[in-house]
């Protein structure tokens, strides 16, 4: 008989993305709820993910965005996520695939995820992910290390 075990670490990756999915989904559909804001960080090289080529360089592996006052368009769908960010006031839109998030935060009621992601199988190389992204501007990206850390402590 072969050797074959549970993945749970898989298994809780894909549950908090489920968690993640359905608090956009009411959020598309409703609208933001008393103070919750949402902090996203993803993989910038994941296929499917289309940033600028200005992000793309400045945050070339991982950027977050703050979903709180100034988004716009927020669509879920069953793979991605997809919503209007304004950069050095330019509009920008963004595509995340959802195996691209790697944390998951809402400070108002002090919630956050963190993702077990296997970086080296999910990121592309770097040309082709170059060609799937385009051009824009950039200015309110925060990191999402400072505010990890001071979780921790």
């Amino acid at each position: 008989m072969a050797n074959i075990s549970i993945d749970y670490s898989d298994l809780v990756d894909e549950a908090m993305q489920t968690i993640v999915y359905r608090v956009l989904q009411m959020i598309s559909q409703n609208g933001l709820m008393g103070d919750h804001h949402f902090y996203i960080s993803f993989l910038t090289e994941i296929k499917g993910a289309r940033i600028s080529r200005y992000l793309k360089k400045k945050y070339p592996h991982e950027m977050t965005i703050v979903l709180q006052h100034q988004f716009e368009d927020l669509s879920i769908h069953n793979d991605r996520l997809e919503v209007t960010l304004s950069f050095g006031g330019i509009p920008e839109k963004l595509v995340i695939p959802f195996v691209a998030i790697t944390a998951f935060l809402d400070p108002s009621v002090q919630f956050g995820l963190k993702f077990k992601k296997p970086y080296d199988m999910l990121v592309l190389d770097k040309q082709t992910a170059e060609q799937e992204n385009e051009v824009a501007e950039d200015d309110k990206v925060i990191n999402i290390s400072n505010f990890l850390n001071k979780r921790s402590q």
